[in-house]
């Protein structure tokens, strides 16, 4: 950038300001409402962007005809420092009933999960009970044809995740270790000092609970991090992708390992160059484990691998995929995987062989690395997308279907003036790299006359996506509802464009800037930047 006045407008620190202090009450109705005229809308304000619902963790019914999910509501303006609320939904996959909470008027209610015959579901909440006053997350259960919700675990300090069992009689959480007396003594006094060289580590520990009888044992013993984990499909194993201890230095060591779910002992150890999480399961005919592998020199980048669950060689699968595959399943066959994943600034639902790793297209769609979610029974898929003009929604993709919505959580965004987004192309000067971005026109925007422009920088490797930009984080319509241009760089180092590429995120001084820089210049070249007012902004 051949420019020293790199200037921060007014308005932009004025709005982000109130961006991040102002709340909004937001109406609970899903309906489309009638038409919108031109005049009927108004430019973006702080207290629009904080009324945004968001939809997270589908999680589609066994028969395919019902998806829960979970709702984060607004903030209360009122109580500018309460939590937001967090309930679970259901809908159906036709479309044929409203959107309704599950259970009404639950504050923090997650990660739904239905039991393998469909007749529960298994959700995490701190309901209130009479023998837990300080309201740990507990897992509960509701049965799919009504009734009352009860309390399954009554572990201390709660649960931190759960799944069912493949024959639906077991569930199986994650719960930590909690202080003992003394500890409890010392932190009431205030005596909350830590010996940095032999830290007191309060481990995660896998249990299982019987839905028979109620109750639930402990499993592993052993002092590990549990970071995700997988039911073999006999049930007597269970996959841990684990980190030795808590210290930040092990976060990027993890181990994929087996044990066996009667003793929690280890029975194998598949890998021990797991890079990240997200990417374990277990195949339905019980061979193949996937688990998100990454180079040794701990890049904070990675790719689809498969290892035989019995122990062998590890098999990268999509190693030379250039995007990034942010979640994944096993079709019934066990023959392929599905997947959801960053292209650019587009996101895509794909097929992969497993042994292979052919990949096909089965749509196309516009998600942010924040937002994604898809879940399948095998034949039916239900995943989050969104429009340039609207946030995430539900969609739903059948073969031989076109992907259709089937909710509309955020109507009142029909009444703001919103920009026009689309993708940008330039090359670095340097190396000659073709770069791609998001840029948001305004309004009424006309070509050939220069705009304030605000560069908007990635947060770490998150991508930029040619979608809606309306959220504390991804504040482009704001400024661009109030007159400015705004320019979202995907330099160097984030997802979607492989794993080679993403493992250059440390170089943001470097050639991630040269990106930056080279698209500005792009910009103004083209008369669409004003060199003289220009801002920029992002996250830490």
């Amino acid at each position: 950038m051949n420019r020293t006045a790199v200037i921060a407008t007014d308005f932009a620190a004025t709005a982000l300001g109130i961006l991040l202090c102002a709340g909004a009450v937001l109406s609970q109705s899903w309906l489309v409402p009638g038409p919108i005229t031109r005049a009927e809308t108004h430019p973006i304000t702080p207290e629009d962007v904080l009324s945004i619902r968001e939809i997270r963790e589908l999680q589609i019914s066994p028969d395919g005809k019902r998806v829960t999910f979970r709702v984060r509501e607004p903030a209360d303006p009122k109580l500018p420092r309460a939590p937001r609320t967090e309930n679970i939904w259901i809908a159906s996959t036709d479309g044929s009933e409203s959107p309704r909470p599950l259970i009404p008027n639950l504050k923090n209610a997650t990660s739904p999960r239905w039991s393998p015959d469909g007749r529960w579901l298994a959700f995490l909440s701190d309901r209130s009970a009479a023998d837990d006053p300080e309201g740990t997350i507990q897992v509960h259960l509701l049965r799919s044809d009504g009734g009352k919700a009860e309390r399954l675990t009554d572990v201390p300090g709660g649960v931190e995740d759960s799944a069912w069992s493949p024959d639906g009689k077991m569930i199986a959480f994650v719960a930590r270790d909690q202080p003992t007396a003394r500890e409890k003594e010392r932190q009431a006094a205030g005596d909350d000092a830590a010996e940095v060289d032999r830290p007191d580590f309060k481990y995660s520990r896998l249990w299982v609970a019987s839905l028979p009888d109620r109750k639930a044992v402990q499993v592993t013993k052993q002092d590990f991090e549990i970071k995700e984990f997988a039911w073999s499909p006999k049930g007597d194993e269970i996959a841990l992708v684990v980190a030795r201890t808590q210290k930040p230095e092990d976060s990027l060591l993890f181990s994929l390992v087996v044990i066996n779910r009667s003793t929690g002992e280890v029975a194998r150890t598949l890998s021990t160059n797991v890079e990240l999480t997200g990417g374990l399961r277990w195949s339905p005919d019980g061979r193949w484990i996937t688990f998100y592998e990454g180079p040794p020199t701990k890049e904070f980048s990675a790719w689809v691998s498969v290892v035989p669950a019995s122990g062998g060689p590890v098999r990268p699968l999509m190693k030379d995929y250039l995007g990034t595959v942010y979640a994944l399943d096993w079709t019934a066959d066990s023959k392929h995987l599905l997947a959801q994943s960053m292209e650019g600034t587009r996101q895509a639902l794909l097929t992969i062989d497993s042994t292979t790793g052919a990949i096909r297209k089965l749509a196309d769609f516009i998600g942010s690395q924040w937002d994604w979610s898809f879940s399948t029974n095998g034949q039916t898929i239900v995943y989050a997308a969104q429009t340039p003009e609207s946030p995430s929604d539900i969609w739903v993709w059948t073969k031989d279907a076109p992907s259709r919505r089937i909710t509309d959580f955020n109507p009142q965004t029909k009444s703001w003036q919103l920009g026009t987004v689309r993708e940008v192309e330039w090359k670095n000067s340097k190396d000659g790299l073709i770069r791609r971005g998001v840029l948001i026109a305004p309004p009424g925007y006309q070509p050939g006359k220069l705009y304030p422009t605000v560069v908007n920088t990635h947060p770490g490797d998150t991508p930029w996506w040619a979608g809606f930009h309306a959220k504390w984080w991804a504040w482009g319509q704001l400024l661009a509802s109030n007159g400015y241009v705004v320019f979202m760089p995907n330099t160097r180092g984030v997802s979607g464009e492989g794993w080679r590429l993403h493992g250059t995120i440390a170089d943001w001084g470097g050639m991630a800037f040269q990106d930056l820089s080279d698209g500005v210049d792009y910009l103004v070249a083209q008369k669409i930047a004003d060199p003289n007012r220009l801002g920029i902004g992002g996250l830490e």
